[in-house]
């Protein structure tokens, strides 16, 4: 138990973070980076070999056909892959839970033997391009020279939460830290949609940063139906205002009684 970060903590396998490249990916804008983070551990196979619980937590429990299920941060990992993954279904809602989550986070991976953490977030663009850039950041110059091949763009700004929090406190830990962040809109941002096809290009880029191909097939016909609901909401936000002005020039609508 981190008693100290407000963590309560649950092995089931040792030795499995030794040497890895540790993913975070908590929920954030539009879930990229839990999108991304959920969609490596399927797609390598992983399995849960520790699982986290904190003070810090919603102040409720999920219930699934009347199975009570506290919310946790999960770490899993594959023997096949020198990639694992964090990821939880909630972040801590304040500053003071989010840091002391990190810490007690990097000092379980850190103890663990991990290597490094790279983590999966979100960039908002008002106007993201159709095939969505990534971008990236580090807390060293050769870890982001590695990143930069697989990323369009350094990052300038700040990274607020866990996602960005995790890895800039990495080095106290004696692990470097990363961040690859994928192009997203405002319209997923404020509608609370998730961007499928942003999270893609973040899976994408950290596997082949991992020296790893993935099929994100499944993910891209997700993100093409999201969009054209998107259109499609657009579109009849527009009928519906088109018909209200012309009903006013026509003198408004008659009311019946």
């Amino acid at each position: 138990m981190l008693s100290e970060y407000g963590l309560i903590v649950r092995s089931y396998r040792e030795g499995m973070l030794k040497g890895k490249t540790v993913v975070i990916g908590f929920p954030g804008m539009a879930l990229v980076g839990k999108v991304a983070a959920d969609t490596l551990a399927e797609k390598l196979g992983m399995e849960p070999v520790a699982r986290m619980y904190t003070f810090y937590g919603p102040g409720s429990v999920a219930v699934d056909k009347g199975i009570l299920k506290p919310a946790e941060i999960t770490i899993l990992s594959s023997p096949r892959h020198t990639l694992a993954v964090v990821t939880s279904g909630f972040q801590p809602p304040d500053e003071q839970g989010q840091n002391r989550v990190a810490h007690g986070l990097l000092d379980y991976l850190s103890y663990a033997g991990a290597r490094e953490v790279i983590a999966a977030a979100a960039y908002v663009n008002p106007q993201p391009s159709e095939e969505r850039k990534v971008f990236v950041a580090a807390s060293s110059k050769p870890l982001l020279d590695a990143l930069a091949r697989h990323g369009d763009i350094e990052m300038e700004g700040a990274i607020s939460g866990l996602n960005g929090l995790v890895p800039g406190l990495a080095p106290i830990y004696g692990m470097d830290g990363g961040v690859v962040l994928g192009e997203t809109g405002e319209i997923y941002v404020a509608g609370g949609i998730v961007d499928y096809r942003a999270a893609a290009a973040v899976a994408r880029a950290i596997a082949a940063y991992a020296g790893l191909e993935l099929d994100l097939a499944d993910l891209l016909e997700q993100a093409s139906r999201v969009e054209e609901q998107i259109r499609a909401s657009i579109a009849a936000a527009a009928r519906e205002e088109k018909e209200k002005e012309q009903g006013k020039g026509e003198g408004g609508p008659v009311t019946y009684m």
